[in-house]
């Protein structure tokens, strides 16, 4: 059968997270547009990945991400 790729997720993002702080940091700092969400007390990345996307934009968020939160790239 035909499975549809994946095209959205939410990644569950610290508690502690500013989410209009980081919203504006990816933009600001690397021009990477992605909605920031915060439910409750729970914050959450939410991004969308069509066919036009590049593993290479995947990948500057990912580094972006792990400098933004202070983490190691894999």
């Amino acid at each position: 059968g035909y499975t549809c790729p994946l095209q959205m997720v939410s990644l569950k993002l610290p508690s502690t997270c500013n989410e209009v702080e980081l919203h504006e940091w990816l933009w600001n700092r690397h021009r990477i547009e992605v909605p920031v969400h915060r439910i409750g007390e729970q914050a959450y990345l939410r991004p969308s990945f069509q066919i036009y996307n590049r593993q290479a934009e995947l990948e500057s968020l990912s580094q972006a991400l792990c400098t933004y939160f202070g983490l190691d790239m894999l």
